[in-house]
């Protein structure tokens, strides 16, 4: 992964990144690999399908739940194997980030998480089993992006989420606009996990 390091923002290369999720040790349920990565800053999800393929994505500002995409322009998807290559933004379309575990089955292959592309052509796409995967392309959200894993419907083998940011805590003005609030610490065991910087949030999932 610090192949990629010099692709990312200076900011995210001051402090060794922190695994947040792997699905080896954490299993593959979808709430609980949200409740591991959301409000975290920036990570890097890599993605190892079963046909062999390695690779993942940047994602510049924190996971969040939302049904429209969000991020910002340095976000980036990259290859690990075969081929190590990195993919920057095109600036067609601001299409960086998706995270959703709500939407009616009506909206096709929509709840899980995703970057790049649209709805109905995802650039990456992780269903929300974390059992199968689409990777689409050409992707009008990163230049020259090929199809990044061993065939445009994958399976999953292997998910790890790092974040970039270890000391990272989000602060209420991010939670406020993602309409999200802190639980009040009910015990003194909740206060001083907050007071430590550990954000318990409405709804968590451990």
């Amino acid at each position: 992964l610090w192949s990629l390091a010099r692709q990312m923002p200076h900011h995210c290369l001051e402090a060794p990144w922190k695994r947040l999720y792997d699905s080896n040790k954490h299993g593959k349920s979808f709430a609980r690999f949200v409740s591991k990565i959301i409000f975290k800053g920036p990570t890097v999800v890599v993605v190892r399908d079963k046909g062999g393929a390695t690779f993942g994505m940047f994602s510049a500002v924190s996971w969040r739940r939302h049904n429209q995409f969000y991020g910002e322009s340095t976000s980036l998807v990259f290859s690990l194997t075969p081929k190590c290559n990195v993919y920057r933004s095109s600036g067609v379309n601001q299409n960086y980030q998706f995270l959703a575990t709500n939407l009616t089955a009506s909206a096709s292959c929509a709840n899980g998480l995703g970057m790049g592309g649209q709805m109905d052509f995802w650039g990456i796409h992780l269903g929300d089993h974390l059992e199968e995967g689409v990777c689409r392309a050409p992707c009008s959200t990163f230049s020259n992006m090929p199809c990044l894993s061993s065939d445009a419907n994958f399976q999953i083998d292997m998910v790890e989420v790092w974040g970039c940011l270890p000391g990272y805590v989000a602060d209420e003005k991010e939670l406020e606009a993602a309409g999200v609030k802190k639980k009040k610490a009910r015990t003194w065991e909740e206060y001083q996990q907050q007071r430590a910087g550990k954000t318990c949030l409405d709804g968590d999932v451990e």
